[in-house]
């Protein structure tokens, strides 16, 4: 159904079109596993298109014909009052600018199989490292854009110069590591001590800008730093994309912290959040992550 809708959301924006522009559809495996649909516009001469998500726009439609139409108008008045910003990322768009931007992502191997074949990447663990382009629109704010295998071949972008560029740039954004206690006194307005007083020593790890902070696992300075503090090895535990929390090793059960993981993802965690199920053991001596069994 919705297929059929997004071919006549294309007739009706070419039936519109007062210039020439090449219109198309696609459809974008998601982080959670579903699939995101919609059409793309494209100006004649620039390598990429703009992209219209509709999968909101397509439910409870019922006359067909009247809301490929509407859509279809909603869509090129966006695109004509936007064009300034889709002309803007692509004049900025070259091999060097690609490398400037470029970041580190984490995600779930087993969930994202489809979209994996399309797009740069490297295993680790049971995550795959993907790369975003990071690029700010005409001062209106930043865009991103996951980085495949054509965009490689177009800009002439080797998949280890774009790993090595995407590492240092990640580094560069900086991590933060913070007392989970701290975290919780502040959201619920608490002196510090006042909070789980005793309890085990959480920290959570993330990025300073709170975006896929879970890319920390990339690097092992702050692992380091807390094995040194807390004298153990340390648990990691996959709390998002966003961010992991880490604890000590010793006196710790990794099957228990595997349930609490569990009910966390089932109950807490959104499905475009979602990292992974299993618990991570840090060896500080060794300094590398492992999967708790």
């Amino acid at each position: 159904m919705k297929k059929e809708i997004i071919k006549k959301i294309e007739e009706s924006i070419k039936a519109l079109m007062e210039t020439e522009l090449e219109v198309g559809s696609f459809e974008v495996p998601k982080n959670d596993g579903s699939v995101q649909r919609g059409v793309t516009i494209r100006e004649p001469g620039l390598r990429f298109p703009a992209f219209f998500y509709l999968d909101e726009a397509l439910e409870g439609i019922e006359d067909v014909e009247k809301a490929a139409r509407d859509l279809a108008k909603e869509i090129l008045d966006v695109y004509q009052c936007d064009m300034g910003r889709f002309l803007d990322i692509e004049g900025k768009l070259s091999k060097e600018s690609v490398l400037e931007n470029v970041v580190c992502q984490l995600i779930n191997t087993d969930r994202n199989e489809e979209l994996l074949r399309r797009l740069v990447h490297k295993e680790f663990l049971d995550l795959s490292i993907i790369y975003k382009v990071l690029m700010i629109n005409n001062g209106s704010g930043r865009c991103s854009f996951t980085v495949n295998h054509e965009l490689c071949d177009m800009y002439g972008i080797s998949e280890e110069e774009l790993d090595r560029a995407a590492r240092k740039n990640t580094k560069a954004r900086g991590f933060c590591v913070r007392p989970l206690v701290e975290i919780v006194s502040e959201l619920m307005n608490l002196p510090f001590g006042a909070v789980m007083d005793g309890c085990v020593p959480l920290f959570a790890i993330t990025s300073k800008d709170l975006i896929n902070g879970a890319a920390a696992m990339l690097y092992k300075e702050r692992f380091d730093e807390l094995a040194k503090k807390l004298e153990s090895d340390l648990y990691v535990l996959p709390s998002s994309v966003q961010e992991v929390i880490v604890m000590p090793a010793d006196g710790n059960d990794p099957s228990a912290l595997k349930s609490i993981v569990a009910e966390v993802n089932a109950n807490v965690v959104g499905e475009e959040e979602f990292l992974s199920g299993s618990v991570y053991k840090y060896n500080a001596a060794a300094g590398i992550f492992s999967i708790e069994e």
